[in-house]
């Protein structure tokens, strides 16, 4: 039987239904049900275990749950996207009066009634959704089949940790990031106007993402980090990620190859290049960076990365086939259009659990 908090029951038939069952014998109804029912006697002041809850304040207590779970489901609708100011289309199963509620009724139930033991009432409780699912960033977990996944990704959100704001020290340091990133690519712009270029402009936020990635990485054990990306933006990680010099990729776009770079040998163009570089975060330790180089056929370089970052992934003087997919973060960065279901993303994507080919995950992006 399921312990967690009745969430989407909005038929007032069938909770007076489980509530008859209930008083008869508690056993009868999911432990759900019986954590829904004590709550309401207690709301209602009802006598401990002869009493009856108000039957009005269970319709609203149940009203109240379909309310936020409609949140949940259709948060995205009320989201303001267009930066002209259209409003969006909104859905009217996100207001209160969809559900035969009002404002005063939400402030009367206590927000421990549907499982939010940390909210005084469910107005806050839907005040705080509505920041969480009607916000300009979301996650999508109804998919998933691991309910500790999709837990994690609730709590999560839920949590406020994914929104919190910035220390003023946080955002200096990404406003200098951003302004590395948007000042190489002013310089290559006018510097080699005529030359073929793959610029960054317009996904700025991938070097400090990237920052981020790495130092989340790190904490959680791992001492290498190794990428795979397209073309677009891939100069600008080179030299603010993996420390390629400035010069050495000037020189580049002016035709000067060092002696045994690939371009001098195989012909290959700058947005092919691979590198590898390091990392000092902030307990001392050092991380490995590697940006694997890249095929003509871009997405290919996804399967080659996961196969990099199992192999990087051995355990040295270990027993065969010892693998620590903690030490080793794969990252790969490719086109939204390469993810939902068609080509090499999607194929690597289902090898992902097969044991002789999963690295324990990969942040995409």
């Amino acid at each position: 039987m399921s312990s967690l908090p009745i969430s989407s029951v909005f038929n007032d038939g069938y909770v007076a239904e489980q509530y008859d069952r209930y008083r008869q014998d508690p056993g009868a109804v999911d432990e759900s049900w019986r954590q829904f029912f004590r709550l309401a006697e207690t709301i209602g002041g009802a006598a401990t275990g002869a009493g009856a809850a108000d039957p009005e304040l269970l319709r609203k207590t149940a009203a109240a749950a379909h309310l936020i779970q409609h949140i949940r489901e259709y948060g995205h609708l009320a989201v303001p996207l267009d930066p002209l100011g259209t409003p969006p289309p909104g859905a009217s199963e996100l207001t209160p009066e969809f559900h035969g509620l009002t404002e005063a009724d939400l402030r009367q139930i206590p927000g421990s009634a549907l499982g939010f033991p940390e909210r005084p009432t469910a107005a806050d409780v839907v005040a705080r959704l509505r920041e969480v699912y009607a916000s300009r960033l979301a996650c999508e977990v109804w998919h998933l089949e691991e309910d500790a996944e999709r837990e994690w990704f609730r709590q999560t959100f839920r949590a406020g940790q994914v929104l919190a704001p910035l220390s003023a020290e946080e955002k200096v340091d990404i406003l200098r990031r951003l302004t590395e990133v948007d000042g190489m690519e002013r310089f290559l712009g006018r510097a080699y106007a005529t030359a073929k270029r793959f610029s960054i402009e317009g996904t700025d936020t991938l070097v400090p993402l990237l920052d981020a990635a790495i130092v989340e990485g790190a904490a959680d054990g791992a001492n290498e980090v190794v990428m795979a990306m397209a073309h677009r933006g891939r100069l600008n990680v080179l030299a603010h990620i993996l420390g390629k010099p400035y010069g050495t990729i000037f020189g580049e776009f002016e035709g000067k190859h060092p002696a045994g770079n690939a371009e001098s040998g195989t012909g290959d163009v700058k947005y092919h290049l691979g590198y590898t570089g390091e990392r000092q975060v902030e307990d001392g330790r050092t991380v490995e960076l590697e940006l694997i180089p890249n095929p003509s056929h871009l997405e290919v370089a996804g399967p080659v990365l996961e196969g990099v970052a199992r192999a990087h992934q051995r355990v040295e003087g270990a027993a065969p086939g010892t693998r620590d997919p903690l030490s080793v973060l794969p990252v790969v960065m490719h086109g939204d259009a390469a993810f939902p279901g068609e080509g090499v993303v999607a194929e690597t994507l289902n090898m992902a659990r097969l044991r002789g080919y999963t690295t324990g995950g990969s942040l995409h992006v």
